[in-house]
């Protein structure tokens, strides 16, 4: 592994979607944890950056999981990205 291979970006629109799901598949979610509308706004506040996007989506997920919300909605994510944001 190249020292800036977590530099890389997805490359657009919909891989992001099958980046996340191959990741939860990895981790052994079967259902869909991201509503649409969540995925397009951690496509946009990532700019496609893939280590940016597991970072986002895993404070998401948790998060979401101490709510009992069963999918990540873009109320929350916009939550999360506002957290990370802040210094």
């Amino acid at each position: 592994m190249r020292p800036r291979d977590w530099l890389r970006r997805a490359p657009a629109g919909g891989d992001i979607v099958e980046h996340i799901e191959h990741r939860l598949k990895q981790a052994g979610r079967t259902q869909p944890a991201f509503l649409a509308d969540a995925l397009a706004l951690l496509d946009e506040a990532t700019s496609g950056r893939l280590r940016d996007i597991d970072r986002i989506a895993t404070a998401s997920l948790k998060r979401a999981a101490r709510r009992k919300m069963s999918q990540v909605d873009r109320d929350l994510v916009v939550e999360v990205t506002a957290a990370d944001a802040a210094p």
